[in-house]
């Protein structure tokens, strides 16, 4: 996997302390989502809000690009990045090679599927075809449980962002897409799709920390929980857009 996929680099200077004279350097996949979006060439959605109100309480001066999902943890264990904030779930075989914060959230899997469709939770056993987005947990749980299984016997299609996803499943290309909780309810309020079952994985994400920044990882731990005991991490999905929303920025 290569680094080269780097389609911008949006700098956000911030009061800089002496922890990295360069500052840190942070990467996160637009996946399409509210999550994690580009919109007019820039990248928002929470988990930049989230990762820039970090940056601000750590009085630190953040550089911001947005990278192809597989290529996120080769820059991370390269050196090339200092964080990785995305909603991977933190395994085993990740906490190896990478150290992680706290976990920002949990979500599990919504199994969803066109509005007009009479599929139920056991469109996911057969020969359907599922669609996940590339690298995340609908997609390694979908591969251990359903294929390696033998509980599907249609395709998995892995797409790299939620909105291909998402259009897929409109367009009939795939009978059902398996995304994150809060995700999917933001997504059902604007487009023509449901939830017809929940998945509980017990997926927690956390930002992920070139291995032994234990300095680093400590940091971001305080601002995390100075966000979340002033209660400014909420992520709420807005009746009218769906978009997901987080009450950050208190220091704009």
């Amino acid at each position: 996997m290569k680094a080269k996929a780097l389609s911008m680099c949006i700098t956000i200077l911030i009061i800089s302390t002496v922890l990295l004279s360069n500052g840190v350097r942070v990467g996160a996949f637009g996946d399409g989502s509210s999550f994690s979006c580009v919109e007019c060439g820039e990248l928002v959605g929470f988990n930049v809000d989230l990762i820039l109100d970090i940056a601000h309480l750590a009085e630190l001066r953040a550089t911001l690009s947005e990278m192809n999902p597989d290529a996120l943890i080769p820059a991370l264990v390269t050196g090339y990045l200092d964080v990785v904030i995305s909603n991977t779930r933190v395994t085993e075989e990740l906490k190896s090679v990478l150290d992680f914060t706290d976990p920002f959230w949990s979500a599990d899997q919504s199994i969803m599927v066109r509005e007009d469709s009479s599929e139920t939770t056991c469109v996911l056993y057969g020969k359907g075809s599922i669609g996940v987005l590339l690298g995340s947990t609908g997609d390694s749980w979908s591969t251990l449980n359903l294929k390696r299984a033998g509980l599907l016997e249609g395709q998995l299609v892995r797409y790299a962002s939620y909105s291909l996803a998402v259009n897929a499943l409109i367009g009939g290309s795939v009978d059902a897409i398996l995304i994150d909780l809060t995700v999917a309810q933001a997504l059902s309020t604007r487009q023509p799709i449901k939830s017809v079952g929940v998945i509980e994985t017990g997926e927690y994400p956390a930002i992920a920390v070139r291995k032994g920044n234990e300095q680093l990882v400590d940091i971001l731990n305080k601002a995390l929980k100075e966000l979340s005991e002033t209660k400014r991490i909420d992520i709420s999905a807005s009746e009218t857009g769906g978009i997901l929303s987080s009450h950050f920025h208190t220091w704009s």
